[in-house]
């Protein structure tokens, strides 16, 4: 899945320009250079193909390499200072050892360099070098601006919206990178499609288009350490590293057969919001055209049978390939695309929120997905509950929790109850109070397709932004009180209770709102239920009458999933 890493050389011009430059660098014949004097490197690059088929366009990759910098830290990380090489306009045949590539010591199938000049500070002390190529430098601050400040405050946030180049190296001393090679990675990632070999029949395949791609990334991928306030910069990052202000890029109108670079993203965390990634195909099927929807599924063999999606890794390669076309597929690509994908029917996106799924012989039911829950505070834990039915028998039920027990939450359990049916059993031990946290338990039907998975939301309370809009001071005169329902709570959220406390109001029954009148601790609310995921993202309006002339109060909102809030009923 990886690709072939990008290169950078580093001079094997290294003596030579010191020579040549020995007017303005002292000739040091032991070898050793003192601490400061400006040394001349050469180096350069090459992107590695993925295949013979696509060395051209990796060439082209190479080629359009025009700018390159390198961000120089201590031994602390703190920024000194940064160069930017000079570039040649030829390519080079890499004739460096496997031992000479770093990070890791392997050659691959690099077989030539680009090759770039620059001008660094000799030091014997340990320097951490940031390569990135391709970045638009023309907002970044200058070098006096930077310095002493730490390596994560500065690249953890460079984001771009162009595809650029990134490595990160650590050198016992500068003059370590006489004759290496750095190798760096794509902030971006790869997807094609093809055919399986001789092609499949009364199908001909036309191209593909991408849905849902970001449209920006991060220049480095980076993990940011909380108990030690520290980053760090992974050589081989296996999960995204996503800008904190992505959208979805518009989708191209054409449809092509080449590949289709991308920026990373959360593909298997999506969001009513944030829908994953998917591939449309075009084709022709019995001379008919036709569209297919494609997921990045990927089948779990540990454990066995659980469905997910492919997240988008930078410098990693996604091959789709058709193994068979059995059918016509939708008439237009926005009909596929709102439809679940051939590959992925019962964990499709589309299906994820129906607790109950078939593949008509059996049937795979679950009574709770899993749910939001705030305000549980340690001591006070809070059980989860719900039930599992498989008419194929309670021995196929196999599930999968994706934690070990934290400081949140506790163990997950199956027990059977009976034939085909069993008990899942979670203890949530207390909320965050200051972030949002998500548990997954994969549920699966062995030997069949079929799966449901649980989400589990733990965070802190939303917040109502409740408003209240008196239009009048006499009895029976309007008043509403509105509050939000977040965008991006979690469909297991619904439905869920908001209670009004008021003496000196009364529902407007004119309005519709289908409040209630509830007792709780020998207390009188109004209750209003928000019933469906379609009021996600709403700002609900809730209608009342004035009981007398001229009263004023305060009025509280409370649900298990908000935080408290108080409107203010004026006089007037």
């Amino acid at each position: 899945m990886n690709f072939n890493k990008i290169l950078v050389f580093i001079g094997g011009l290294f003596l030579l320009l010191l020579t040549a430059c020995s007017k303005d660098v002292p000739d040091f014949s032991d070898g050793s250079t003192p601490e400061g004097t400006p040394i001349m490197i050469s180096f350069g690059g090459y992107a590695d193909g993925i295949s013979e088929t696509l060395l051209r366009n990796d060439d082209s990759d190479l080629a359009g390499i025009k700018d390159l910098r390198m961000l120089v830290f201590d031994e602390n990380r703190h920024f000194l200072y940064s160069r930017k090489p000079v570039l040649s306009g030829i390519l080079d045949v890499d004739n460096l050892s496997a031992t000479d590539h770093l990070p890791d010591g392997k050659k691959g199938t690099i077989t030539k360099m680009r090759k770039f000049q620059v001008s660094l500070i000799s030091s014997n002390k340990k320097r951490y070098i940031h390569f990135i190529a391709n970045y638009d430098w023309r907002n970044f601050p200058q070098d006096y601006l930077l310095e002493g400040k730490d390596a994560g405050d500065i690249i953890a946030g460079l984001t771009t919206t162009g595809f650029v180049f990134w490595r990160e190296i650590e050198f016992n001393n500068i003059g370590d990178l006489k004759s290496k090679a750095v190798k760096l990675l794509r902030n971006h990632a790869r997807i094609s499609v093809e055919l399986k070999s001789g092609g499949i029949q009364n199908f001909e395949y036309l191209g593909y288009r991408v849905y849902n791609a970001y449209d920006r990334g991060s220049v480095a991928p980076f993990i940011f350490n909380e108990s030690s306030l520290t980053y760090e910069f992974p050589q081989n990052p296996d999960q995204p590293t996503i800008p904190a202000d992505v959208q979805i890029k518009n989708i191209p109108s054409d449809f092509s057969k080449g590949f289709c670079d991308v920026f990373e993203r959360f593909n298997s965390n999506y969001s009513k919001e944030q829908s994953p990634l998917f591939v449309i195909v075009k084709g022709r099927f019995k001379n008919m055209e036709s569209y297919y929807k494609i997921d990045l599924k990927k089948v779990s063999t540990d454990p066995k049978g659980v469905t997910t999606l492919y997240d988008i890794v930078r410098n990693c390669h996604y091959r789709i390939k058709i193994n068979a076309v059995n059918s016509r597929g939708y008439s237009s690509p926005e009909k596929a695309a709102k439809e679940p994908a051939g590959n992925n029917l019962f964990a499709s996106v589309n299906l994820s929120e129906f607790p109950a799924i078939s593949d008509g012989t059996h049937k795979l039911s679950v009574s709770s997905l899993g749910g939001t829950f705030v305000g549980i505070k340690p001591g006070f834990p809070k059980t989860f509950e719900a039930t599992v039915e498989y008419d194929g028998g309670n021995d196929k039920i196999k599930v999968y929790p994706d934690w070990k027990p934290d400081r949140y939450m506790g163990e997950c359990r199956f027990t059977k109850t009976a034939a085909n049916t069993g008990k899942i059993t979670v203890e949530i031990k207390e909320t965050p109070n200051d972030r949002e946290l998500t548990y997954r338990v994969n549920i699966v039907a062995e030997g069949s397709d079929m799966s449901r998975q649980m989400v589990f939301t733990l965070r802190f309370p939303y917040q109502f932004e409740a408003k209240l809009n008196s239009k009048g001071a006499d009895a029976n005169s309007k008043v509403v009180i509105s509050f939000k329902v977040p965008p991006r709570m979690p469909k297991t959220a619904v439905p869920f209770d908001v209670y009004v406390e008021t003496k000196e109001l009364t529902p407007d029954l004119s309005s519709n709102n289908g409040m209630l009148v509830v007792v709780r601790e020998g207390k009188y609310f109004y209750r209003y239920t928000v019933k469906s995921d379609a009021e996600l993202g709403k700002t609900i309006n809730l209608n009342f009458l004035r009981n007398e002339n001229r009263k004023s109060e305060t009025i509280t909102l409370f649900s298990e999933l908000y935080e408290i809030q108080t409107v203010y009923l004026p006089a007037n």
